[in-house]
């Protein structure tokens, strides 16, 4: 009996304490106040895509398309609950091709164009020309400056969940590219100016410093955000 007590003295401080760490081990897991996390992604698929790639129109070739939404994300930890942070988001895309046409026109001696109503060489002289029309497309930059609030809350065991709300506004550069006779306003106007995502996401994190994340939600660009985690 004195045995067993002497070991269970002996083994009791250990059963403890591996408890204890095995507790506090667990708390990287979560969100934590204080803290400041680097997250960087992407999200598919972009919205703007369909819109791009419809080939509605004579001439135009399924080759438009828009890239993922690449985004860097910061977050501090304002609140056992609470992060706030600054968002940052790029992508790239281009309206569809059109292809080189021949337009052949029938002018009169004033230069206007007019039908073929079989008055032409009777009433007065007509010409003929062609005219070769260069295809093009618009290529753009967009890069989504914004902010991000995030409320985490412990749903599921080891999983850092969270919902978030991001608002940004879309700086868009375009770039001609081919004939600069082409209207494609259509496509630009497809890019909205302010950007806004709400998602409910989840964290894994695999050390105290690394985690991997998926976001699933709603807003103008996409639906599906997955990246890495990186925690100070």
């Amino acid at each position: 009996m004195k045995n067993l007590l002497t070991l269970l003295c002996v083994i009791l401080p250990f059963i403890v304490f591996a408890q204890e760490k095995n507790t506090g081990d667990t708390e990287y897991k979560y969100h934590l106040q204080g803290s400041h996390t680097f997250n960087i992604g992407a999200g598919f698929p972009n919205k703007i895509n369909s819109g791009f790639t419809i080939a509605d129109q004579l001439g135009i070739e399924l080759n438009g398309g828009a890239s993922p939404v690449y985004t860097i994300k910061y977050e501090y930890g304002l609140t056992p609950e609470i992060g706030a942070g600054l968002h940052l988001g790029y992508f790239t895309a281009k309206t569809p091709k059109f292809e080189e046409a021949t337009v052949t026109s029938i002018v009169d001696q004033l230069g206007t164009i007019v039908g073929d109503l079989g008055l032409c060489g009777l009433l007065f002289e007509c010409d003929t020309i062609t005219e070769v029309r260069d295809g093009g497309y618009d290529k753009y930059t967009v890069v989504t400056p914004g902010i991000r609030l995030a409320y985490h809350q412990r749903v599921v065991e080891n999983l850092d969940t969270y919902g978030s709300v991001v608002l940004g506004y879309n700086i868009i550069r375009s770039q001609r590219n081919g004939g600069n006779s082409l209207d494609l306003t259509q496509y630009t106007n497809q890019i909205p100016t302010i950007a806004y995502f709400t998602s409910v996401g989840a964290r894994y994190y695999f050390s105290p410093q690394w985690a991997a994340y998926g976001e699933v939600g709603y807003g103008t660009m996409t639906v599906v955000n997955l990246g890495l985690t990186y925690r100070l």
